[in-house]
């Protein structure tokens, strides 16, 4: 993965990364939003795809569109990342403890879908940190498949005590509501680099992928 230094003095956003930088308090901006997954519902099971794998794949995609959601600050500084790739949680078969699998992204949502879940399948270790420890050109993903949530609260795991800025994304259950599947999908990212008509923005983007979707 590619990565270039923000050039501060330049950088349209330097005033607001400067104040969040230099808080004593967390820089982290959450938001719970609903999400309208009817199109991607119908398209799995058209193609007798992972509605798991496939929404991870769309997620990651729409996070890739949005610089702010590349941004992190390395030994003191911000960068930007030029693609990013999904960091998921999973379950070993017969096994409740969680796993976490470091995915990469394909152009193909199908290609995706099919490599993911075959090594998701075949790895047993749990926290494989050589696959993802010294990388920040992630996404951290997860989600809740018992039922959905109003709310949600995670603490970033981060090496050497310093928030990176990685984002933190979830989903719960899709239930059917008047009609139409739908589904709470978490944001938790770096408020040094993201605001909230970002995430807006995210959710807009990946709204426009799954309606573009041809079931």
């Amino acid at each position: 993965m590619a990565v270039k230094t923000i050039q501060l003095e330049t950088w349209h956003r330097q005033k607001h990364y400067q104040f969040f930088t230099s808080s004593t308090g967390s820089t982290r901006l959450s938001l719970t939003q609903t999400l309208d997954v009817t199109g991607l519902v119908a398209y799995c099971k058209l193609h007798s795809l992972s509605f798991y794998y496939s929404l991870i794949f769309l997620v990651t995609q729409s996070a890739n569109d949005i610089a702010g959601f590349r941004q992190r600050i390395e030994k003191g500084l911000p960068v930007e990342y030029d693609k990013l790739d999904p960091l998921f949680t999973g379950i070993n078969t017969g096994d409740e403890l969680f796993k976490l699998v470091m995915g990469t992204m394909t152009a193909s949502l199908t290609d995706f879908v099919t490599q993911t879940k075959h090594q998701s399948l075949m790895q047993t270790e749990h926290f494989p940190m050589d696959d993802f420890i010294h990388r920040h050109d992630i996404l951290n993903i997860t989600c809740y498949p018992w039922g959905d949530f109003s709310s949600l609260q995670v603490k970033p795991v981060q090496s050497h005590h310093q928030d990176t800025g990685i984002p933190f994304i979830a989903w719960g259950q899709y239930q059917l509501q008047d009609e139409r599947f739908k589904l709470s999908l978490h944001l938790e990212v770096s408020h040094c680099f993201l605001d909230a008509i970002h995430l807006y923005q995210f959710k807009t983007k990946l709204e426009d992928k799954i309606s573009g979707l041809h079931v």
